[in-house]
């Protein structure tokens, strides 16, 4: 299986809804949900972490409305993961080389769409770790503001547990502040020099060719930490605590509202693995 044919059965349902749903007025109103307030709803993988998504504000120590907005957020930032990662993809593929001649003269379109596009999956990435500190700030108490500085006093995001983030940390840095990479597209590899000797984490300054399949492997890394993240997580909450549910009995009509116990929900997962 290809890595992009992976990519797409990996990840192939979303977590996220759109409700149409009656409104104390009359009128039916379209709510944004977790594709777990969907009754039969479920994921072709469900991984602890849209559990943990789906009743973060159920957690004792949750601002409800709070964490509520930022779980969906964190939705938002793990499928733009996903998206750029798509993009990379893409753009990684030699579609074109086959087509013109070689000659002195070639475009630089290729490696600069790359750039491009490498930049905003690391970016998605890192916004994804961002929310993942601000919601565990709400459910740990006085931790520090930002990822990387929460991984020092966080044992489960600590860097000698995930060996790519180190790796990621530097190509970011380098690539957002001060530098520009140059993409080897036939070796499917990234030329970089890093030129600073502050915030390194993984490399020294000095030149080096990073392979992009390790970079795409970055994905997979933050999710294996996000599912490690919920498993630390889900255990705190009240399994008897009943939630929201909406069942479809037929087409047409509203949505039945019923309820369900999160120690249900979170015993799916015992099902799915």
């Amino acid at each position: 299986m290809t890595a992009r044919a992976y990519l797409v059965y990996h990840f192939a349902k979303f977590a996220m809804k759109k409700l149409r749903a009656p409104n104390t007025d009359g009128k039916d109103l379209w709510i944004i949900v977790h594709d777990l307030s969907i009754a039969d709803a479920r994921l072709r993988q469900l991984r602890p972490i849209h559990v943990l998504t789906h009743l973060g504000k159920c957690h004792p120590r949750a601002n409800k409305h709070q964490t509520f907005a930022m779980c969906m957020a964190l939705e938002n930032k793990l499928l733009g993961v996903r998206y750029h990662h798509g993009e990379l993809l893409r753009a990684l593929a030699p579609l074109d080389r086959a087509l013109y001649p070689i000659s002195r003269v070639q475009e630089y379109h290729g490696e600069q769409a790359v750039i491009c596009a490498l930049e905003a999956y690391l970016n998605a990435i890192y916004t994804a770790l961002e929310v993942v500190s601000l919601i565990n700030r709400h459910f740990n108490g006085k931790l520090p503001m930002g990822f990387r500085d929460q991984s020092r006093k966080h044992a489960i995001f600590a860097f000698q547990r995930w060996p790519w983030l180190p790796i990621f940390y530097d190509i970011r840095t380098e690539l957002t502040h001060y530098n520009t990479p140059i993409p080897l597209l036939t070796q499917r590899k990234l030329f970089m020099e890093f030129t600073t000797l502050s915030k390194l984490e993984h490399f020294t300054r000095g030149r080096y060719e990073i392979s992009f399949d390790d970079i795409c492997g970055f994905t997979h890394g933050l999710f294996d930490l996000c599912d490690a993240w919920a498993n630390e997580e889900l255990p705190h909450l009240d399994g008897n605590i009943e939630i929201d549910l909406f069942r479809e009995e037929r087409l047409g009509p509203p949505l039945v509202l019923t309820k369900v116990k999160i120690s249900d929900v979170i015993g799916m997962l015992k099902s799915a693995s």
